[in-house]
């Protein structure tokens, strides 16, 4: 199995990209530097490295991946009511991109505010999910009369 380490030494600023595969008799990994030199690491190192990955699947899960057509249609009726769905980005002071939907109703032809303001709920995902979601929210916030706001 091929995993693609990435190892850094420690008190200067050189990296050097590896890979690590077994070896034949699939006791220790082995790994393959800049220079092809092999070296074997040692258990503890393993376990290490191991320890690590575990830590990052916990804090930095991969992001939910997902499709714009699993949110849903733009526009839908539910319950003899037209709704809309907007989806927008912003970004923020950094630069980062936020993608965002917002789920509301439709009230005049080409229009999806009303004059007289709503409550939204802004919906936040836990950790490594995504904004879709919400969309198990949806059918409660808009039977309140109240939009629905959700960001990755």
């Amino acid at each position: 199995k091929d995993f693609g380490l990435v190892w850094k030494r420690m008190g200067n600023n050189e990296s050097s990209q590896s890979t690590s595969h077994r070896d034949e008799d699939d006791t220790q990994q082995v790994i393959v530097g800049e220079e092809d030199e092999e070296r074997r690491l040692s258990y503890w190192e393993m376990a290490k490295y191991g320890y690590g990955e575990l830590v990052n699947a916990i804090i930095r899960p991969p992001r939910a991946e997902y499709e714009n057509e699993q949110l849903g249609p733009e526009y839908f009726e539910w319950h003899g009511r037209c709704f809309v769905r907007n989806d927008i980005e912003l970004i923020n002071n950094r630069g980062q991109r936020l993608a965002c939907s917002h789920w509301c109703p439709v009230i005049e032809e080409g229009r999806n505010m009303s004059s007289t303001p709503r409550p939204c709920l802004i919906y936040m995902h836990g950790n490594a999910s995504a904004r879709i979601e919400a969309i198990s929210q949806l059918t409660l916030c808009l039977s309140l009369g109240m939009t629905l706001f959700a960001f990755d």
